[in-house]
């Protein structure tokens, strides 16, 4: 292990120096911070006024159009909507609530399209299960023989 001799002012002068540089250094991220927060077009109150109006109809979609009932939700733009979200200035805690509820949802609709995925494969393969092989039923048969041509 190497050692290092200074007197007590090097030290001294050596913390001061450390001790400016952490100052200067929390001072530039404060400043990119105002950077990145300002808004000189005046936009992100249109921009928070667009999500809100959208949000509603997103909700639906999400109440409404369940993974299992539609063949490839677009999960992944509703992810990266929920994460904009988040990270979006200017908005208030409630819609930042609204990811997390979206979020939930996306893994639900992964599993439903894993599963779906899974099962197309089967098919495509021949393996099908009992339930897909089962004897048509007599309401089928009816069918059939109306819509037989003749």
């Amino acid at each position: 292990m190497a050692e290092i001799t200074m007197s007590m002012i090097e030290y001294q002068e050596l913390q001061s120096r450390a001790n400016d540089a952490q100052k200067r250094c929390t001072e530039l991220e404060k400043r990119i911070h105002e950077v990145e927060m300002t808004d000189p077009e005046d936009r992100i109150p249109d921009l928070v006024a667009c999500i809100k109006a959208a949000l509603p109809i997103v909700e639906f979609a999400v109440g409404n159009l369940a993974p299992e009932t539609v063949r490839g939700w677009p999960y992944d733009e509703l992810l990266a909507f929920a994460g904009k979200l988040e990270t979006m200035p200017g908005v208030d805690t409630r819609l930042k609530e609204y990811a997390l509820g979206f979020r939930s949802f996306i893994r639900e609709a992964q599993e439903v399209e894993t599963t779906r995925g899974r099962m197309d494969n089967a098919r495509a393969y021949g393996l099908t299960g009992p339930t897909e092989q089962a004897a048509p039923t007599e309401q089928a048969e009816t069918v059939e023989e109306v819509t037989k041509p003749t």
